[in-house]
């Protein structure tokens, strides 16, 4: 059986998510309101909200996967959470990242101390990174002086939502972010362990 992922900064939630496990940044849900997001087909199971109505990031999964939960875990400002689990037979470890768009270095050292210790995992992240890899390649109107910070909002297309795992990308549907989509087949990827 396939796993469909999605990773999805929504920028406020106001739709249900169609996929098996969805990765969602920016929901801009308060960690009281989370049971609203909730409904009879899937079940958030590991989120981190910031005090107020900004930022947010959860993992929602379908009811009908099996998915054992062994821990979950995330900050205190709505920018990290993962939760780490078994799917036929195999350990994952699933997180969803929304990143300062101000480039915070302590933030990154952060998630990469937070990916290093899930060795044991395939780690499966997605998430806004508010960033780009390459200025001239993933951003529309690059000059050679632009870094890979993101800079000024809606001046230019940039590639900042990223699924570190083969994905496709949906159009932009609901917010002005593209969702980012893919399938695993957990029985076809055996004992094979992502390490950083």
């Amino acid at each position: 059986m396939a796993i469909n992922i999605l990773s999805w900064n929504v920028n406020g939630l106001n739709s249900p998510i169609k996929v098996s496990i969805a990765l969602i940044q920016e929901s801009h849900l308060k960690s009281a309101d989370m049971h609203c997001f909730q409904k009879i087909y899937f079940k958030v199971i590991s989120s981190s909200s910031a005090v107020n109505k900004t930022k947010g990031v959860l993992i929602v999964i379908k009811l009908n996967i099996d998915f054992s939960i062994i821990r979950s875990g995330g900050d205190t400002e709505g920018r990290i959470t993962y939760v780490v689990g078994s799917l036929n037979n195999t350990k994952y470890a699933f997180l969803s990242v929304y990143a300062p768009t101000e480039g915070d270095s302590s933030f990154f050292q952060e998630l990469v101390c937070l990916v290093v210790s899930l060795e044991d995992c395939l780690v499966v992240l997605g998430g806004d990174f508010n960033a780009v890899l390459d200025p001239q390649l993933d951003r529309s109107h690059a000059s050679k002086s632009d870094s890979m910070i993101s800079g000024s909002c809606h001046k230019s297309y940039s590639r900042i939502d990223y699924l570190l795992i083969k994905v496709n990308i949906l159009p932009i549907l609901l917010s002005d972010h593209s969702p980012i989509i893919t399938s695993l087949t957990p029985a076809s990827l055996g004992t094979k362990r992502n390490r950083c």
